[in-house]
């Protein structure tokens, strides 16, 4: 499968993009320019040459409590009241390319670029907000471990480095 990510851009034919979820479609579709444009989330595409977007993702700067995380988990971290994190806000792929294996590329582009940038911004760990629990199982089988808020899902850094 080729593809390469990137930032979104104008040149990024998105208005077509439906992965299913009305939620996900409307955010690319009409939001994310104003995201990227205001710092609060990158939004990284993969397109095929023409442009097409085939899927994206978010990642942002974010934190969590840290008596939410495992006690395990917190041991190992310095003591503060929350614990600063990245989020993967949002990841889909259109439903023209579902089932090809383009969400797990994402997903480990996503987390490459999270460690990468976590050697210079600190950042203890991947948080997603799993939608649904298609959506959540989707991540536990990456090792993201289940936070007490539903839905809310983190991946330590020390976890993801081991993945490359």
């Amino acid at each position: 499968m080729n593809f390469i990510t990137e930032l979104l851009h104008a040149d990024h034919k998105r208005s077509r993009f439906s992965c299913g979820e009305e939620s996900l479609d409307v955010f690319i579709q009409k939001l994310a320019s104003q995201h990227v444009k205001s710092r609060a989330a990158g939004v990284f595409i993969a397109a095929d040459a023409g442009g097409r977007v085939k899927g994206y993702y978010t990642l942002s700067a974010d934190s969590i409590p840290a008596e939410s995380v495992p006690e395990d988990f917190r041991k190992k971290v310095p003591r503060y009241e929350s614990l600063p994190t990245t989020l993967l806000g949002w990841l889909a792929i259109d439903l023209h390319d579902q089932g090809q294996g383009l969400g797990e590329l994402l997903l480990i582009d996503a987390l490459h670029r999270a460690y990468a940038i976590s050697e210079q911004v600190g950042s203890a760990a991947v948080i997603v907000d799993a939608l649904n629990s298609k959506a959540e199982a989707f991540y536990q089988q990456y090792g993201f471990i289940a936070l007490p808020d539903r839905g809310r899902l983190f991946l330590p850094m020390k976890s993801v480095k081991t993945l490359f």
